[in-house]
């Protein structure tokens, strides 16, 4: 999905190269309401590149996007490239690359519901980025579960095994947070790829993640690599025994061969 505003606006670096943004915040794009998409991810041109299940490029916040499921695709489950658009009630599913993933400033201030369960094949639950540009923005997004079956391995054996990874500056508030099953050596709950991140973003407050609730052995936040060292601000931070995660109705949209995808 693109926005309607998107005369004089970038390309994309991923994907096909649309040309995306526009000065309308609050642009409406439509609705997309129990709606799924299955087996996505053909290649294309460059012959490496797979198709998300969901992309929204530089969407508004005048769209309506809830009760999405994205199942079983050969890349990201949802993407989002800019934009204001926000998203409840998302479930993705078996998806080959990361399930949720945003990046050039997406700043969704309404999100809720986001659940993500990788088997098979999955790398990161949630890749968070801004192209390395530092600003005063950043999504909100309250109820996240993401759960990782035993088994699953990262796509062509690539080093992406995190719950939640930031890098390039990327940044946003999160809140009632539920992980499991990240227990790969080398994953942690989340981690923090560059120093320009930690010091522009961490260390800024633009950073915020309370409520957390770490199951079945995942390592902890606040990860340490052997370059940088993460110390959230105090309130920044705030783990929880009682986090619930996503809180989703579950219903016909949710079922597939049978299998309710919000059993697991």
């Amino acid at each position: 999905m693109t926005s309607a505003n998107s005369e004089d606006g970038i390309t994309s670096s991923e994907g096909k190269a649309y040309t995306y943004g526009g000065s309308n915040a609050t642009d409406n794009s439509g609705s997309l309401k129990f709606v799924r998409v299955e087996y996505a991810g053909k290649k294309i041109a460059d012959g490496s590149s797979e198709l998300n299940g969901f992309s929204f490029y530089a969407v508004g916040s005048g769209t309506v996007l809830e009760n999405l499921v994205s199942y079983k695709g050969n890349d990201d489950g949802f993407e989002f490239y800019g934009g204001t658009v926000s998203a409840k009630n998302l479930i993705s599913y078996g998806n080959a690359d990361d399930s949720f993933d945003w990046q050039d400033g997406w700043r969704g201030q309404e999100n809720t519901n986001w659940y993500a369960y990788q088997t098979g094949v999955g790398n990161y639950g949630m890749e968070i980025e801004s192209k390395n540009e530092d600003n005063d923005f950043w999504p909100v997004i309250s109820g996240i579960t993401l759960k990782r079956a035993a088994g699953t391995v990262t796509e062509d054996n690539t080093p992406q095994y995190d719950a939640i990874q930031f890098k390039s500056r990327g940044n946003g508030f999160y809140s009632n947070i539920l992980i499991s099953g990240y227990t790969n050596p080398s994953a942690t709950a989340v981690r923090i790829q560059d120093e320009g991140t930690n010091t522009s973003q961490v260390k800024a407050n633009k950073i915020k993640l309370t409520d957390i609730k770490i199951n079945d052995g995942t390592n902890p936040f606040a990860y340490k690599d052997a370059t940088i060292t993460v110390t959230f601000p105090e309130g920044f931070f705030v783990t929880s025994t009682t986090a619930t995660g996503a809180s989703i109705t579950p219903g016909a949209w949710a079922v597939i061969d049978g299998v309710n995808l919000l059993n697991n």
